[in-house]
């Protein structure tokens, strides 16, 4: 199987810009959910993921077809993107590379309630650590954690680690044009 690469993280965290910058550079997302008011950029979700607690019959063999009916040629690094919840199907992907993205909790919060998800924040924090932990014990592949707030700074000295694991060239200019500081204006920079 060609190379792939896992982005996950909190809701809110950053999971869509890192997964977005992997996509600008040429890994294949598939036909992902569309932007919105809340993620202007787009999500780089993939809408036909299973449920987190689906039997998951045929489970990855299904995902690879799509993925071909959707334009990936099988050699391609590929890439998915999702909250943690998703960990168990992400896994048996075997990736080259899982991207943790993190941003601080208050950040996180601040922005869950702004977009109006209809859940508690801190239990959104919670079940993240928890997540994150299995992630850690689970993973058969390096894990590079990506500070959002450093990137949109232009640090990118921790995504290219990622890059350079999946070993697809990364660009600066690239990463420039893609991160769009105005929608981090509350990042402290």
């Amino acid at each position: 199987m060609s190379r792939g690469v896992v982005v996950t993280g909190s809701g809110r965290s950053g999971t869509s810009m890192v997964a977005g910058l992997f996509a600008a550079h040429g890994v294949f997302f598939g036909d992902t959910k569309p932007a919105d008011e809340n993620n202007p950029r787009g999500y780089f979700e993939h809408p036909a993921l299973p449920k987190p607690r689906a039997k998951g019959k045929g489970w990855p063999r299904v995902w690879w077809r799509r993925l071909k009916r959707e334009g990936w040629d099988g050699v391609a690094p590929w890439g998915v993107k999702h909250i943690t919840t998703r960990w168990k199907w992400f896994h048996a992907l075997t990736p080259t590379v899982v991207v943790l993205t993190i941003r601080p909790e208050a950040e996180v919060i601040e922005s869950l309630r702004r977009t109006g998800w209809q859940v508690r924040p801190r239990r959104v924090v919670n079940r993240y650590r928890k997540r994150l932990a299995r992630i850690y014990r689970e993973a058969s592949c390096p894990i590079v954690v990506v500070s959002a707030p450093a990137l949109v700074a232009g640090d990118h000295k921790q995504i290219r680690e990622a890059f350079d694991v999946l070993g697809v060239p990364f660009d600066p200019a690239i990463a420039d044009a893609w991160i769009d500081r105005s929608l981090w204006g509350r990042v402290a920079l």
